[in-house]
């Protein structure tokens, strides 16, 4: 437990301090916003940035890794989606929303440190892959969705055309392909260019968290708490339970990859889903919600993984 506390305790302590901050009216009554605004444009695109230019490829293709990590959460997704409509009626930009909620992991700011802790420097490279899976794809389809949905009323042509157009100026999408595509050219990364993307980068899930922080102080949660705890259920046990469920049937539920994929999808929702909630406007108090109470019992449920892992 203590190594997952190691890594707990500091989200929590930004969070906390957010929270601190707006009710004691430290900073400004749009700081929220602000601070969102800063992650979503400019700390998060240039950690994503990063990842990609050092990503191992090799890693981020590796087919057994591939089907182990991605095929629970598409389970998770699909209950998700069918769940939010059928039981809820929700609109596509908040089931959109609501799928974040469950299958984006807190991957990088929790899962790497975990995985290099529990599994040594050779799992690294499936928790970077994974930080790739959901930081680039899974919220560039998250986007996808919500504008998809807010301009439904514009016909099938003009829809398809406005979210692609949109798509492709989001900075979380160009800035991943950049990185790509600069590590695919070969060219070595200007040191004053790699610094400065260093410094923005390491800045995304910590003022993320604490613009969290500061939102929970402001809304009253009381109305959300069935979805909460739905949505913590899909995240912190199915996606889990499915993860094994798929190891079993590939045969590696003992192997390092197999290890790697059930930690990283026992992981607590992460930030980036409350900045595509606060960025739209949807579903933000249930977002936020979802983040702290997944993260407070992932000290227990990922504890215990790790204990007969």
């Amino acid at each position: 437990m203590q190594a997952i506390l190691n890594v707990a305790l500091p989200v929590f302590g930004l969070i906390l301090a957010g929270f601190l901050a707006a009710r004691f009216k430290l900073l400004g009554g749009s700081s929220t916003e602000a601070l969102n605004k800063f992650v979503y444009y400019f700390a998060l695109p240039a950690m994503l940035f990063l990842v990609m230019f050092r990503a191992p490829l090799e890693r981020v293709v590796d087919r057994e890794f591939l089907i182990a990590f991605c095929v629970p959460l598409a389970v998770v997704f699909v209950l998700t989606v069918v769940w939010g409509r059928a039981v809820w009626r929700l609109r596509l930009a908040d089931i959109s929303v609501q799928s974040l909620s469950s299958c984006y992991g807190n991957v990088g700011y929790m899962g790497v440190p975990l995985v290099q802790l529990a599994y040594g420097p050779e799992a690294l490279p499936y928790a970077i892959a994974a930080t790739i899976l959901t930081g680039s794809i899974m919220f560039g389809a998250g986007i996808m969705g919500v504008e998809a949905d807010l301009r439904s009323g514009q016909g099938a042509l003009k829809t398809f055309a406005g979210v692609l157009a949109t798509v492709a100026r989001n900075p979380l999408i160009l800035a991943p392909a950049a990185g790509a595509a600069w590590a695919l050219s070969g060219v070595p990364l200007f040191t004053p260019l790699k610094t400065f993307a260093e410094l923005m980068g390491a800045s995304a899930s910590p003022c993320a968290l604490f613009a969290l922080g500061m939102f929970l102080a402001a809304q009253p949660l009381r109305g959300e708490l069935a979805a909460v705890c739905w949505l913590t259920v899909l995240k912190l046990a199915v996606a889990p339970v499915a993860t094994f469920v798929v190891l079993v049937a590939l045969g590696e539920e003992g192997s390092l990859v197999g290890k790697t994929a059930l930690l990283l999808n026992a992981l607590p929702t992460g930030a980036g889903a409350f900045v595509l909630a606060q960025k739209y406007d949807r579903l933000v108090a249930q977002t936020s919600a979802t983040i702290l109470i997944s993260t407070v019992l992932s000290v227990l449920t990922v504890s215990a993984l790790l204990a007969v892992g």
